[in-house]
């Protein structure tokens, strides 16, 4: 048990949840709430879906039973100068890592450039290939995130050339009719230059060239993507709408615009593509410079999660929730009486959708309150899942445990002295 003294009150904002409220009060216990990007999850992802698949690049190898590895050279129309190859793919220090090289020794994919081995990863295999026990995609009411860091570059030096993506395309593998969504799209020569972008089938004229919806990010928005890792999310919702998100802002939304809008059909899945390139169609590095990529240029992947929208079965039942201190009982139904504007007596029993009714929660006594008349135990508050704000001051709480769980709980007003329980 950590005790503290003081002789006057404190109220803790708490930027970083909880465990700043304990370093503020001199106590070390442990009450741990994330500043990962876990925070940068959209809203609704948070609220209406759950994480179905992903992988954290936790170890020193690749799970091959979750990423197929592309190999040879690929898009030559567009540019392309990278030829995909295994070695180019590595995993250690909890990361992907996706490089760039010049190979001295290689073959070129193009008369009249130069070598560049390269790598990319996929959740599902190609239409040619004979393995295809790695098959990981998914339908409408789906989310996709990534936390990257791109490879460093400039206007006269660096992974001037790179041409990194995430992006999403069919298992029916009927291109473009079957659509494709580009999370990012970069330019390794300008570190605030992103694209967001779809494609669908043409509704007129050449089928075999897609109809665009592209998006340039605000560069005030983006800062800087090879200095720090940056959470890259895309969201095909049941109606076939698409958003886009960077570090959990959205930056784009495209809504279906034809008849045969591919996003909303449940049958058409989508599959996670990554990879570092080089060389391509943006000017002014065309052709990329062996000189560049001489010593490889690293595309970093935290991790990649794939979330879907909660069925009725993933929802918690409505139960009673057992509150073990009287007085906290009181003071909840009075709270839960005054937001719905309903009478409840002070001993009512209440489900977890009366707490969770509750934004804010004033627990404090009066002044010269005796101490029968204040709270000791939180214990049933944790089901109040959206409070942003709780008042314990005059209290004798001994232990902030129940708070642990309030995830969007922002502000805890404290007073001194207070004991808590590690």
């Amino acid at each position: 048990m950590l005790a503290t003294r003081a002789t006057k009150q404190a109220k803790a904002v708490l930027a970083l949840g909880l465990t700043m409220a304990c370093a503020i009060m001199g106590a070390n216990c442990a009450i741990a709430q994330s500043a990962s990007a876990v925070d940068h999850l959209p809203r609704d992802v948070q609220a209406h879906y759950k994480k179905v698949w992903g992988d954290e690049f936790d170890g020193n190898k690749l799970d091959t039973t979750k990423w197929a590895v592309p190999t040879g050279c690929f898009d030559l129309a567009s540019g392309m100068e990278g030829r995909f190859r295994t070695d180019m793919v590595r995993q250690y220090d909890g990361k992907l890592h996706l490089l760039a090289q010049y190979d001295k020794n290689g073959k070129p994919c193009q008369a009249g450039h130069a070598a560049f081995s390269t790598g990319m990863v996929n959740s599902h295999y190609l239409s040619d290939w004979k393995d295809k026990s790695v098959a990981h995609a998914w339908g409408p009411g789906t989310y996709y995130e990534a936390s990257i860091k791109l490879p460093e570059g400039n206007k006269n030096s660096g992974a001037r050339a790179t041409w990194a993506s995430f992006w999403l395309t069919s298992t029916t593998f009927n291109w473009p009719a079957s659509g494709e969504l580009d999370v990012f799209e970069s330019r390794g020569y300008d570190p605030s230059w992103l694209q967001a972008n779809i494609h669908t089938r043409p509704r007129q004229g050449n089928k075999e060239r897609s109809h665009q919806h592209q998006h340039i990010l605000d560069r005030n928005i983006v800062g800087n993507t090879q200095t720090a890792f940056h959470t890259y999310g895309v969201l095909n919702k049941k109606d076939g709408t698409i958003e886009f998100y960077y570090d959990g802002r959205m930056v784009h939304r495209v809504t279906p615009d034809d008849a045969n809008w591919p996003f909303a059909k449940a049958a058409n899945k989508l599959f996670i593509r990554l990879n570092h390139q080089v060389g391509g169609l943006n000017e002014p590095y065309k052709k990329a410079s062996p000189k560049d990529y001489e010593v490889a240029k690293d595309m970093q992947v935290d991790y990649v999660r794939v979330y879907q929208e909660k069925t009725a079965a993933d929802k918690p039942q409505d139960a009673v929730v057992s509150v073990l201190d009287w007085r906290l009982r009181n003071k909840l139904n009075q709270a839960i009486a005054q937001v719905t504007h309903t009478k409840r007596g002070d001993a009512q029993p209440m489900l977890t959708s009366d707490l969770e009714k509750l934004t804010t929660l004033d627990l404090s006594a009066r002044d010269g309150a005796e101490s029968w008349e204040k709270i000791k135990n939180l214990e049933g508050i944790q089901h109040a899942k959206n409070l942003t704000f709780v008042s314990l001051k005059n209290t004798e709480v001994k232990d902030l445990t129940p708070l642990n769980s309030l995830k969007k709980l922002k502000s805890v007003e404290l007073s001194w002295p207070l004991t808590i329980n590690r």
